[in-house]
């Protein structure tokens, strides 16, 4: 498979196949015979690939290609998509801060919406489990964010073609709006994973309620 022939595709997936290959030895020895050089042995995964990433996303940045290879997460190791650094410490601390009741469907749906192939259904996917998250909150986001904020906040999640599919919903949008609503849907400072950063550190009993 000769370079001059790969598309994009094939170009990113081998980062990130050489991402998840990569590896660095603990121990060394020389072999002083007939030259033969240095012995590598112990190889561990983990530094290598924090290498990896920081080298790789540099270079990335010097060549004007807006992925980077994710740090933490469900998509580690993956090409995602490139913001700013507000909105990646925000993922940070969803990622680390979240209930173990909600942090795997969390770390999916921000995989969902990051990657480099994400789609306008795979983002509206992910929306709609962030939506059904925060509705099982809805009193403590209430209790947060104001009641007319809150209705808002589902206002903008019902209303539009993105939970329910009905007939009488808003469908003729822009897909840039689709990530207007995943990061600015609620107050300034919030967002559906902002909010996630407090109402998701609350776990919900089996009454639904926190």
């Amino acid at each position: 498979m000769a370079p001059e022939t790969w598309d994009e595709d094939i170009f990113y997936g081998l980062i990130e196949v050489f991402h998840d290959l990569v590896s660095r030895p603990h121990m060394r020895r020389f072999h002083s015979y007939s030259a033969c050089g240095w012995h590598h042995s112990e190889f561990h995964n983990g530094p290598a690939r924090v290498m990896y990433r920081w080298k790789v996303n540099h270079l990335l940045r010097e060549v004007g290609i807006e992925y980077e290879l994710a740090a933490q997460g469900e998509d580690l190791g993956r090409l995602i998509a490139v913001t700013d650094d507000a909105r990646s410490q925000l993922v940070h601390r969803v990622l680390d801060n979240s209930t173990l009741d909600t942090t795997s469907g969390i770390r999916h749906d921000i995989a969902l919406f990051r990657g480099r192939d994400a789609t306008a259904e795979s983002k509206r996917s992910a929306i709609v489990t962030l939506a059904g998250i925060l509705e099982e909150r809805r009193a403590l986001i209430k209790e947060q964010v104001g009641k007319h904020d809150e209705g808002a906040l589902f206002e903008i999640a019902n209303r539009y073609d993105l939970r329910h599919r009905r007939a009488d919903q808003r469908g003729d949008y822009d897909e840039a709006f689709l990530d207007w609503i995943f990061w600015c849907t609620s107050p300034p400072g919030s967002s559906p994973t902002g909010l996630s950063h407090h109402a998701l550190q609350v776990p919900i009993s089996d009454s639904g309620t926190p």
